[in-house]
């Protein structure tokens, strides 16, 4: 299926209430990177908080690599920098700090993890789901063209079949494939669910300023989120898919 197709059939699922896709479950977010749980998942970080449903946070990095070769941010300080505006997002959107988890990860290393390394993961993310219900998982897309994306796919499934979590994948870079590409492993099912609460969502965009060009200005590898994915992000539906092979 080309890039195209897919976005198109993306934008064109039905429409769906959030509750239903929880189905009395807590929500549990899985984001590869400080950014990703804003882009892809906002609105429904956002409505979760207000129905009082819990709703807990996993950075799987810290997103070090993001600026390579700046003085005033090397990797040890934007990494502090990017926790410190994941915990801001958060807020904004409505999640306490003590609902958020960092597992200081390797950006860009999250495929090129041995067995041992998985494995400790696994058991740490095991901890946070250990007692009530299993949650819905949220995470990044299958479909998602960056290694670290894909990585966080995986470890997302790992723990849904050890703990009976439901996963739904979201999208960010998604929507920025060339319509042209091929897309070799579509997702079978996907929802739309209204984005309750866009003001919100784009203000915890707003708080990842390393990622808007707002705060690294020295680095040799620069990154700035285009304009025209926030616009995208930010849409009336934010799109999930059940993408299990």
């Amino acid at each position: 299926m080309r890039a195209g197709e897919y976005q198109l059939w993306l934008r064109s699922s039905p429409i769906v209430d959030p509750a239903e896709l929880l189905a009395g479950r807590s929500l549990l977010v899985m984001a590869p990177h400080p950014d990703d749980e804003s882009l892809g998942c906002g609105g429904l970080i956002a409505w979760a908080v207000q129905q009082g449903i819990a709703v807990s946070i996993v950075f799987l990095t810290q997103g070090e690599r993001s600026h390579e070769g700046s003085r005033d941010f090397p990797p040890e300080a934007l990494a502090r920098l990017r926790g410190d505006e994941a915990v801001t997002a958060a807020a904004r959107l409505g999640v306490r700090s003590e609902r958020l988890h960092f597992l200081h990860l390797p950006d860009g290393g999250l495929g090129q993890m041995d067995d041992d390394a998985l494995e400790a993961i696994h058991f740490s993310l095991l901890a946070l789901v250990a007692d009530g219900v299993p949650p819905l998982i949220c995470v990044t897309s299958r479909t998602e063209p960056h290694c670290d994306h894909q990585a966080a796919w995986v470890i997302a499934q790992r723990l849904a079949r050890t703990c009976g979590a439901r996963v739904l994948g979201f999208h960010v870079w998604t929507w920025m494939i060339d319509p042209e590409s091929a897309i070799a492993t579509p997702a079978r099912h996907a929802w739309r669910l209204p984005a309750h609460d866009p003001v919100h969502k784009r203000a915890a965009i707003a708080a990842h300023r390393s990622q808007l060009g707002q705060v690294v200005h020295d680095a040799a590898t620069s990154f700035a989120i285009p304009p025209t994915l926030i616009d995208m992000a930010c849409l009336q539906h934010e799109v999930f898919v059940d993408d299990r092979l």
